[in-house]
This record gives C-alpha cells, sequence and structure tokens, in this order.
C-alpha cells in the first residue's frame, strides 16, 4: 500500500521505484487488480465519507454521481492517475 501512495503522491512511473519497495511489477499487480475488483474507489469513497462526517456534514454528497457502468468508459480517479506513463496513457497507444 505504501508504494501504491508513493507513485501516487510522486507521479513518478510504476518502474520507477525506489529499491525501498517490492519490486514495481508486484507492486502494480496488486493495484491493478485492487482497482478491477473495484477496493479502490471504495477506499476513496469511504475516506471521502469520514471526512465528510468529520466537518458535520452527511457522509454522501449531495451532488449526484454519473455512472459510467457499461458504457465501456471508466472515471477519472487519483489511483487512475496513477496510472499514466509521461504523456501517454498506459495501454492505450495514445
Amino acid at each position: 500500500m505504501n508504494a501504491i501512495l508513493y507513485v501516487v503522491d510522486n507521479g513518478i512511473e510504476w518502474w520507477a521505484l525506489p529499491s525501498d519497495f517490492q519490486l514495481w511489477s508486484t507492486v502494480y499487480n496488486y493495484f491493478a487488480a485492487w482497482e478491477a475488483a473495484g477496493i479502490t474507489q471504495d477506499v476513496l469513497d469511504g475516506l471521502r465519507d469520514r471526512v465528510r462526517l468529520v466537518e458535520g456534514r452527511v457522509a454522501a454528497p449531495s451532488a449526484a454521481r454519473r455512472s459510467t457502468a457499461g458504457s465501456g468508459t471508466s472515471r477519472w480517479t487519483p489511483w487512475t492517475a496513477a496510472m499514466r506513463t509521461g504523456h501517454r496513457r498506459v495501454g492505450t497507444g495514445l
């Protein structure tokens, strides 16, 4: 988990993880599995809810969230931003 946060915080590429973390491919495989299972979004939603409760607001935001389920596109999250490699997105060919 610390290695994933390190990638997100520092905006580095996966292969550039310092040697005091596990191999970059191991860290990436964990991240990819969690992202595919929706775990990363659940974590972000839970953290957002906790912050809102601490601020004295209701946990669920009042603005509607747009669902992309079944549309073939995914939403941007800080976790998917970590997938960026320079100006190219991994696997898109752009």
